[in-house]
């Protein structure tokens, strides 16, 4: 495990997390989705389209949240997890296929591809969760939470619209804020009671945590990257004799809001922030004066206060 959570202390490993080029990978296929399904966005600017949308985008992009927190977890780096990443790539790409015509004639194929990847991911956690019995509660736990909202998925396939969309927006309820529900469970089990606080306590003595600098690194190559798309989708050819015209002003403005879009996001949001975020405090988000890390490494463990 890159770093885990114990007793309120953080234990991390003593080496730097990077983001491996297979993880890149990942983030371009991902970019190619979110193309195609804006582009078509564009081309029919509609509340049905908006709403196709939204559903299809949340879908995908599950799949890629929790592939990179299942990443960002555990560092293995053998062919098992190559083959893992791309066997869910396979049904990323075969979302993306079936996602234009999700709301007429595709929507089984999407469902099917979707849950092929979340239930695989489900059973990896299981697997972990015997492996790694240090957090076999919290693994168990991510498993439910791939399973149980595949039931209104498999579900939603034979109710027709729009009933369907009541029983999709439940599931992506689900999908996005049962980790939550999980966190207030293990936070507030002290309050149902001291016997239940203290069983919980043990199931989830230890639990994995996010590497915060692997996180932030791969969100700014996903970034960079749909900034680069941004860049060549604006590139186009003119035959014109007289090349200022409408076209150009456009591909100009597009250009514009790219650049501004990467200052805003690499230069000034959050630079003011002098704060390690692992170091705010959970509820007000304030800086903590008191928090302990544990670096894991050999010979010695090294602790920063």
């Amino acid at each position: 495990m890159r770093q885990y959570f114990h007793k309120g202390l953080l234990w991390r490993a003593s080496d730097q997390a990077e983001v491996a080029s297979f993880e890149l990978f990942v983030d371009l296929l991902f970019v190619g989705l979110i193309a195609i399904n804006g582009d078509h966005v564009a081309e029919e600017p509609n509340g049905h389209e908006l709403l196709r949308f939204v559903v299809t985008f949340i879908m995908s992009w599950k799949i890629w949240s929790d592939l990179a927190l299942i990443i960002s977890w555990f560092e293995t780096d053998d062919l098992f997890q190559r083959i893992s990443v791309l066997f869910i790539m396979a049904c990323l790409l075969g979302l993306t296929v079936n996602m234009l015509e999700a709301f007429h004639d595709t929507y089984t194929q999407l469902v099917a591809f979707f849950l092929t990847a979340r239930l695989f991911m489900g059973s990896y956690c299981l697997f972990l969760s015997c492996v790694v019995p240090m957090v076999r509660g919290m693994m168990i736990v991510q498993a439910m939470l791939q399973a149980l909202p595949g039931v209104l998925w498999i579900a939603s396939i034979y109710v027709e619209m729009p009933n369907r969309l009541a029983v999709i927006w439940i599931a992506i309820f689900l999908d996005l804020a049962g980790g939550v529900f999980i966190i207030m469970l293990v936070r507030g089990s002290k309050f149902v009671s001291k016997r239940f606080g203290t069983w919980m306590d043990k199931v989830f003595e230890f639990y994995p945590a996010i590497n915060i600098e692997h996180k932030t690194e791969r969100t700014n190559a996903f970034v960079a990257l749909v900034f680069g798309y941004s860049v060549v989708a604006i590139l186009y050819q003119s035959t014109a004799s007289f090349g200022l015209n409408a076209f150009f002003g456009k591909a100009v403005l597009g250009l514009l809001q790219a650049f501004c879009f990467n200052m805003i996001y690499f230069e000034l949001d959050g630079s003011d922030l002098y704060t390690h975020a692992i170091r705010r405090n959970v509820s007000s988000g304030k800086s903590s004066k008191h928090f302990n890390i544990l670096c894991i490494g050999a010979p010695s463990l090294t602790e920063y206060t």
